[in-house]
């Protein structure tokens, strides 16, 4: 009963209209009636009755190896001729866009020299990011946000995990977890790190460009006009940064809403803005969600940097970009928040142990530090 109460209590349900079977048929409980299984549909996941022991600092038989560094260069290269077409379309429909006095639109054929120009130098500068991609700084942070949220799920405790495993199930498991976050969510992430820090790069390379061939490929005086016109402008495009992220994170942010409707958690991605190697990006869970209002979200997380405690996010979308506050008023160099995918999995039955019942903190939408 006394878990039942933290539900309504997450939930803001009242005690007076409590209905087990109510709350069960709302989260598709399965077994109907199932309070365990409410329990874990609901929430709350608490941090310090929910989370493993240990974080995820990247120091000793913890640290990723040259092969785990290898295998995850590979799987993010892989996503490279993936995400390519999207930084490419974003080009091309930006220069379809331009309007010229008194000419109209580009030819196509001056579209196309461009586009020809710039895609090698986007796949270049995708391939710089994965090359020096491992370490990074985050290690395994997918993994643990998954594995914790699949224990979580099926009612297994993880307070018995009190040290980083160097090896054994658990320590594969978490890694088996990582990759899947990766299956799921890596273009994604890639995505949007092009779209931060790649494309502005682009966006200028093909304005300079744009004014060459005009100078150079397109017939008669139109040609001379456009180059003109671009002549001192370092950007006529304007493509990806900060900004763009933002725009997005509104989407996002209101997909975590929606999710945190219907599950007691959700893996959340965060795009820094002093990084653009990908395993410098992080993967930490939602468990609580309050619109302010005004443009602001507080976001409650467990982040595995941390251990058994919560963090609050002030996540700011009226700025001309992302503005993240954590707790005790740090502010986060935090660009983009993904709403990521997720499919639970079921770890391996000898990571099951009993549950030793001596965690009893209750949750409370202010207690995050």
């Amino acid at each position: 009963m006394k878990q039942l109460r933290h539900t309504l209590r997450f939930r803001g349900a009242k005690l007076q209209r409590f209905s087990t079977h109510a709350l069960c048929t709302q989260f598709g409980v399965t077994p109907r009636g199932s309070v365990s299984s409410l329990l874990r549909s609901a929430g709350p996941f608490v941090a310090s009755r929910d989370a493993y022991r240990f974080t995820n600092s990247d120091h000793g038989g913890w640290a990723i190896t040259k092969n785990d560094a290898q295998i995850l260069r590979e799987r993010y290269q892989g996503l490279i001729e993936v995400v390519m077409p999207v930084g490419i379309a974003a080009v091309r429909h930006s220069l379809e866009a331009l309007r010229f006095p008194g000419i109209g639109g580009l030819p196509a054929v001056a579209i196309a020299l461009v586009i020809d120009e710039i895609t090698e130098a986007l796949r270049n500068e995708l391939l710089d990011k994965m090359v020096s991609a491992v370490p990074g700084r985050y290690g395994r942070c997918g993994g643990m946000a998954f594995s914790a949220y699949d224990f979580f799920l099926i009612g297994w405790p993880v307070d018995v995990f009190s040290m980083q495993p160097a090896s054994g199930e658990l320590r594969q498991y978490i890694w088996t977890r990582l990759m899947d976050s990766i299956e799921l969510n890596g273009v994604q992430f890639l995505e949007w790190i092009m779209i931060l820090h790649i494309l502005p790069v682009i966006s200028r390379l093909a304005s300079v460009s744009l004014a060459a061939v005009a100078a150079g490929s397109i017939v008669g005086p139109g040609g001379a006009v456009i180059a003109a016109l671009l002549a001192g402008k370092k950007d006529i495009l304007s493509l990806g940064g900060p900004s763009a992220l933002r725009d997005r994170t509104k989407e996002h942010l209101l997909e975590v809403a929606k999710r945190l409707k219907d599950a007691a958690c959700w893996p959340v991605g965060l795009v820094y803005g002093d990084s653009s190697n990908p395993v410098d990006q992080h993967q930490v869970l939602a468990i609580g969600y309050q619109d302010l209002g005004d443009g602001r979200t507080q976001l409650n997380i467990w982040d595995n940097n941390d251990g058994p405690m919560c963090r609050n996010l002030l996540v700011d979308t009226t700025g001309t970009e992302l503005s993240v506050t954590s707790s005790k008023g740090k502010i986060l160099n935090v660009k983009g928040l993904i709403c990521e995918g997720y499919r639970v999995a079921i770890p391996p039955n000898s990571l099951r142990f009993p549950n030793r019942g001596n965690l009893t903190t209750e949750w409370n939408l202010n207690v995050c530090v």
